[in-house]
């Protein structure tokens, strides 16, 4: 792939473009139907990548469910954009692995870099991101690298870690709301998390809640909140 990277930019005549292709969910068809039909439903996306690239482009897969696509010659994101496009059709028509019909979608990041601006693994990097991104706006869809994907990623980095600070030092509070029956009678407490942050104020929880339940700390957050409830 460097090598490939390295001859692409060699050329004065074109920029280069590398789709970074994540299957949706596939960690599910391993769980439920095992590791032989996984294989499989692999060498069944292998080949319908291998049907949309051509001699000039080069396919690998990196590692689990992860392909790229170099691609060379290309006159901007346009090219690059349409393959995607393409490559979501074409993953999405339903795959026959012994005996099961299995429908797949994708997350697909892609970067477009001219020649002589940037090395082989900061093209990969900002692929990569562009995937994540992707996959935050609901899969089955690409998403093309702009300046604005490192700073949502790093700004979520920091928030991730501040949160678990919060969570260790006891640097979230409870509020409770009053709940009534039809009669106006007290019947109980809704217990509502808050964070006030030292730099930022008040954090609103549509925004930390839903950070948690991707990356794992609304485990915490629960556990936390039912012990100060009680």
């Amino acid at each position: 792939l460097v090598q490939k990277f390295q001859q692409g930019f060699s050329s004065e005549s074109g920029s280069l473009a590398l789709l970074y292709i994540d299957l949706d969910e596939f960690k599910s068809v391993n769980d439920i139907l095992g590791y032989a039909v996984g294989d499989k439903l692999l060498i069944s996306v292998a080949r319908r990548l291998q049907q949309l690239v051509n001699a000039e482009n080069m396919l690998a897969r990196l590692c689990g469910d992860e392909f790229v696509i170099l691609m060379t010659e290309v006159g901007g994101g346009s090219e690059a954009c349409n393959l995607a496009e393409r490559i979501l059709v074409e993953l999405a028509r339903p795959h026959n692995i012994h005996g099961n019909e299995l429908s797949l979608t994708a997350s697909i990041g892609i970067a477009v870099l001219e020649p002589g601006n940037a090395a082989p693994e900061t093209l990969l990097q900002k692929a990569d991101m562009s995937m994540l991104r992707a996959k935050q706006r609901g899969r089955n869809t690409y998403d093309v690298f702009d300046s604005s994907i490192a700073k949502q990623l790093e700004r979520r980095v920091q928030m991730r870690n501040e949160l678990q600070e919060a969570i260790d030092t006891d640097g979230l509070e409870l509020h409770y709301q009053s709940i009534v029956d039809a009669s106006g009678g007290l019947c109980g407490f809704e217990a509502l998390m808050r964070w006030q942050h030292k730099q930022r104020g008040s954090v609103p929880p549509s925004e930390f809640i839903t950070l948690a339940e991707e990356t794992g700390q609304i485990a915490q957050l629960t556990s936390w909140s039912l012990r100060q409830a009680c």
